[in-house]
C-alpha cells in the first residue's frame, strides 16, 4: 500500500511551479488534479479502455471529454464555466512537472481502490482555496470501515436479517 508521506509545502511546490505557466494557482491546481483524476480513471477501467489519448495538456482534455461523455454526472468536466482549463492553456514544462511529480509520488493510497479519498484529498493539497474555503468532509476510510464491520456485516450474517426487513415488503422462502 502506497501512504502519502509528502508533507503538503511539496503539493504546494507543485501548485507555485505550474502556476508560473498558467498565471494563477486555482488554475494550476485544477490541472494538476484533473491529470491525476484521469490516470485514476483510466487505472482502473473507469474510462474508455480505446480511448487513451497521447500524453500532453491535449490528450488530458480529450480524455476529460471522454469522461464527461461517460455520464451525465461527469459533464462538468467538459464545461469551461465549471473547469476552466479548457480555455487554460498549458506549456510542456508545466505539463513535465505535473507527470514527474505524479510518477514520483502516486495520488492513490492503494491501487486497488477505486473511491475518491485520495482524490478528494489531493485536491485539498494542491488547493488552498479548497483547503480554506471549502474544505472537503470525508469520513475517514478507517471510520467508514468500522461501520460498515460494526453494522452492516452482522446483518449480513443474521439469517433473519433479509426476511424480516422493515424497508421492504416480507419475502418467505
Amino acid at each position: 500500500m502506497t501512504t502519502r508521506t509528502l508533507p503538503p509545502a511539496a503539493y504546494d511546490r507543485l501548485t507555485a511551479t505550474v502556476a508560473r505557466d498558467t498565471g494563477e494557482r486555482r488554475t494550476a491546481a485544477l490541472w494538476i488534479h484533473a491529470a491525476t483524476l484521469v490516470r485514476h480513471a483510466h487505472d482502473h477501467g473507469l474510462a474508455p479502455a480505446h480511448d487513451r489519448p497521447p500524453p500532453g495538456p491535449d490528450g488530458l482534455l480529450k480524455s476529460l471529454d471522454s469522461l464527461a461523455s461517460c455520464h451525465p454526472a461527469l459533464a462538468p468536466l467538459a464545461d469551461p464555466t465549471v473547469l476552466p482549463l479548457w480555455e487554460q492553456p498549458l506549456g510542456t514544462a508545466a505539463w513535465a512537472a505535473i507527470e514527474e511529480f505524479w510518477d514520483r509520488h502516486p495520488a492513490l493510497e492503494d491501487e486497488r481502490r477505486v473511491d475518491g479519498y485520495a482524490l478528494g484529498d489531493a485536491y485539498q493539497l494542491l488547493s488552498e482555496e479548497a483547503r480554506k474555503g471549502r474544505a472537503l468532509r470525508q469520513t475517514p476510510p478507517w471510520v467508514a470501515r468500522l461501520l460498515l464491520r460494526l453494522s452492516l456485516e452482522p446483518a449480513m450474517e443474521t439469517p433473519q436479517a433479509s426476511n424480516s426487513s422493515s424497508w421492504g415488503p416480507r419475502i418467505t422462502v
